[in-house]
This record gives C-alpha cells, structure tokens and sequence, in this order.
C-alpha cells in the first residue's frame, strides 16, 4: 500500500512540474535581461570618432582610430565602405583602408546595441594614390642585356641573307 500510495505521488509531481517549466523559464528569462549590467552590451553611449593617424595613406594602411565608447565594435567604414578592423580596446581600434573611394572620407564606428559615431572634422581620411615605382636594373642585369645584344647581332651577321 505504501508503494502504491509514493507511485501514485511521483505521477503527480511529473505531470505537475512541466506545466509550471515553461513560466519558470520565462520568469528566468526575464529576470536576466533586467538585472544584466548595461556595460556587458555597449553601455549606452554611442561612439566617438576623436582622431585617426594616419590621415592619409593609399590602399592597405593600418588606420589607428582613437576615440571612445567603442565597447563591442561590429563595423569600421570609410565613408560608406566596410573596412576590416581589429578592436584594441574601449578607446582604440585599427583598421585597414579599403578601396573602392578617392578623396576624403569620414571614419565612423559602429557598436553594437548604441548605434554609429557621428562624424566630425577629427575622423578625415585622404585616400592617396599608390606609389608605382619602377625596379631599378642592377649591373647583372644590364650585363646580360648587353651579351644578349652581342650574340643576336653576331648571328645576325653570320646569316647570309639570299
């Protein structure tokens, strides 16, 4: 009788307590987004674009943007460009310049949950235009070159000409 009477009990409390799971969860649920620290998620404060250096370079230069606020960082752009950045910390991020622009350009950053950084006249990046420089001919070079010459004009002469 006593085993029938704890079987009948533990039937009960299985049927009872996943009725009452779903509100527990949900009460957890919220209970975690209100009591969570706002700095875990940006803080509240959008970025600041304070100052890049360099201003000006081509292609493929390191940009180091200082500012603040730039707590979880999801985007660098060069005017409207997508440029691939490295978060440093809450005040620093670098970033590589990216192509596809010409002239000036404001950097903005943006984070997560606050938004995008204003611009201002302290985030101005000038695009310049790559150095092409030629290679300059070493003697070897210029060595071959003239033995070259030699042996063309040499068979050249050996040809005779019908």
């Amino acid at each position: 009788m006593i085993d029938e009477f704890w079987l009948l009990r533990v039937r009960e409390r299985r049927r009872a307590v996943p009725a009452r799971l779903p509100r527990v969860l949900l009460s957890l649920a919220w209970l975690c987004v209100f009591l969570a620290p706002r700095a875990s998620y940006g803080g509240g404060a959008t970025p600041i674009v304070t100052s890049v250096s360099p201003s000006s370079g081509p292609e493929g230069t390191l940009v180091t943007i200082t500012g603040s606020n730039f707590n979880n960082t999801t985007a660098v752009h060069f005017g409207g460009i997508a440029a691939a950045f490295t978060y440093i910390s809450p005040t620093t991020v670098t970033a590589t310049v990216p192509g596809g622009f010409s002239g000036s350009v404001n950097i903005t950053v943006s984070a997560l949950f606050v938004g995008t950084s204003a611009t201002n006249p302290g985030d101005l990046f000038t695009l310049q235009a790559a150095a092409i420089s030629t290679p300059a001919l070493s003697w070897w070079s210029l060595i071959a070159l003239a033995l070259l010459l030699v042996c063309f004009g040499w068979f050249a002469l050996r040809r005779k000409f019908v």
